[in-house]
This record gives C-alpha cells, sequence and structure tokens, in this order.
C-alpha cells in the first residue's frame, strides 16, 4: 500500500491497531501505518514518546527537531508535550508549520490531515531503506472490516463505559452512522450523556430539576404568605382604636377597702372581714 492510499482509505476513521486497552489512539494510526505501508513491525505497548527507545536501529533513523530541520514525507513525527506525547505521519511542510496525517488529535478525532507548528516536537523517526540483511516483508493485506470492527468497538465500549449497558444493533448503527459522517467521538458521548434516559448525568439532571421545582415551589408559597402577613399588618395599622368598654352599672364593681397603715393582726383581720363583707353584699 502506498502512503497517498493509506491516508485516502483512513481519511475520516477510526483505526485500532493493538498496544493497549485505550482505543483510537495516534499511536494505531501510527501502527497501521508502520505495518501497510513500510511493512516494518509495529510498537506495541509503547506511548508515542516513547517510539524513538523501542524501534530498530536498522528499520528507522532518529533525528532530532532543530529550527533548520524538515521531516520528509512519510517520516514520524514526535511530540513530548506530556508523559504520552503524540505522533503522526509527516505530509509537507516547511521549517515553519506543516500537514500530517493525525488520529486523535484534537482529543477523539479520527484520522484526518492536521496543520501543526514545531511546538513540543522532539524529532522524527526516519525509515531507513530495506538493505539485504532486512529484506522486505510481504506485502500485509489490510482488512477491509478494519474501521467496521473498531468502529463497533468504541460504541459498544462507550455504552457499557457510561450507561454500564450493551448497545442495541440500532444504536450501534446509528452510532457508526455518525462516526462514518465525521462526527467527532466527543460530540458522540457528549449526546449520549445528555440524550438517553440512561444516562447517569441526564438522570442527575432530572433529579436536580425536580428538587430546584420543588424549592421553588417553596419559595413561591413562602412569597404567599408572607404577603397575606403584610396585608394584615397594614389593615391593623389603618384600622382605629376602639374606645375603652365603660361597665353600665359602676356599683357592681367591688369596692377595695385601702390596706390599713396599722401592721396590727386586730386591724388586720378588722380589714380582712371587712372586705369580705362589701363584697358580699354586692353579690
Amino acid at each position: 500500500m502506498t502512503r497517498q492510499e493509506f491516508f485516502e482509505i483512513n481519511n475520516g476513521r477510526y483505526l485500532e491497531i493493538a498496544g493497549t486497552s485505550a482505543l483510537n489512539q495516534c499511536t494505531d494510526n501510527a501502527n497501521a501505518y508502520i505495518r501497510y505501508v513500510l511493512r516494518l513491525p509495529i510498537i506495541e505497548w509503547t506511548n508515542a514518546v516513547d517510539f524513538p527507545s523501542k524501534v530498530s536501529d536498522d528499520d528507522y533513523k532518529w533525528i532530532p527537531n532543530s529550527a533548520t530541520n524538515v521531516p520528509e514525507e512519510g517520516d514520524l513525527v514526535i511530540w513530548g508535550m506530556n508523559q504520552y506525547g503524540h505522533i503522526a505521519v509527516f505530509i509537507e511542510g516547511d521549517a515553519n508549520t506543516f500537514r500530517s496525517f493525525d488520529e486523535n488529535y484534537p482529543t477523539g478525532s479520527p484520522c484526518h490531515v492536521q496543520e501543526h507548528n514545531y511546538d513540543y516536537v522532539n524529532g522524527w523517526l526516519h525509515p531507513k531503506a530495506s538493505s539485504a540483511s532486512n529484506p522486505p516483508q510481504p506485502q500485509q493485506p489490510v482488512p477491509t472490516n478494519l474501521v467496521t470492527i473498531s468502529s463497533k468497538l468504541v460504541v459498544s465500549e462507550i455504552y457499557r463505559g457510561i450507561l454500564g449497558v450493551d448497545a442495541t444493533e440500532d444504536e450501534v448503527k446509528a452510532r457508526e452512522a455518525q462516526l462514518d459522517s465525521g462526527t467527532v467521538l466527543h460530540d458522540i458521548v457528549s449526546q449520549i450523556l445528555q440524550d438517553d434516559g440512561r444516562s447517569p448525568l441526564k438522570i442527575a439532571l432530572e433529579n436536580l430539576n425536580s428538587v430546584g421545582q420543588q424549592l421553588k415551589d417553596a419559595l413561591s408559597a413562602n412569597r404567599v404568605q408572607a404577603d397575606v402577613i403584610a396585608d394584615l399588618r397594614k389593615e391593623l395599622a389603618q384600622k382605629p382604636p376602639e374606645p375603652p368598654v365603660t361597665p353600665s352599672n359602676p356599683s357592681s364593681i367591688p369596692t377595695v377597702t385601702p390596706i390599713p397603715a396599722d401592721n396590727s393582726i386586730t386591724k388586720l383581720t378588722n380589714y380582712v372581714i371587712s372586705s369580705i363583707v362589701n363584697f358580699l353584699r354586692k353579690l
């Protein structure tokens, strides 16, 4: 397979070759290129940034990045922006910018042509020409169902990981159609999280909305009660005070005999008896 055929066949597709449990990584694109175009052994269980330390010196020449160096078409460009790095197939460019064939850059994207500058580029692996000690390997056929299998695995893993269920055949077909049309994986995950009734995010949002409505109703009821209390207070403040009640028969009010100044027992007794008699007379 030529480089151009590789780019045309896989543009817009997700590739899954081997190596880790993480699906559709930049290393899958690189390993597919290594296997089907360079016809060299793939580099498994390796982060992109570590590819230079794992390849054979007989197969590749490592060229460090510099202000004037420019990769050749088909070189494997290596980035070192973090512990995982990134790897892509160089297409064309100059010492300032270039275009390469990437997967999972930006995160979740399928294979595509990507514009780059040289920020964080460590260097590139330049494939060496085959020698007598390293004869060309037989051309390995590209499986026609490579992308289909990969897409189905991606959809299945999304549904198991997010919803805890297996995707139905209809769901797999619908999501595969999205992938084939160029919808990035990130957007598909977002759709499932927001729209599927089994999504924990959707359930949490629905519960939150329910609680919010209850709080809104409670606050509304409290406002009604506060308005009623305010109206009552206003009505009471505007109502004129009632005049004091005058008894129709003043004589019915018992007469209280003043307490004698003398504190002797005899006069105190007479005072108590006199008070009782006066009270009984009024009955």
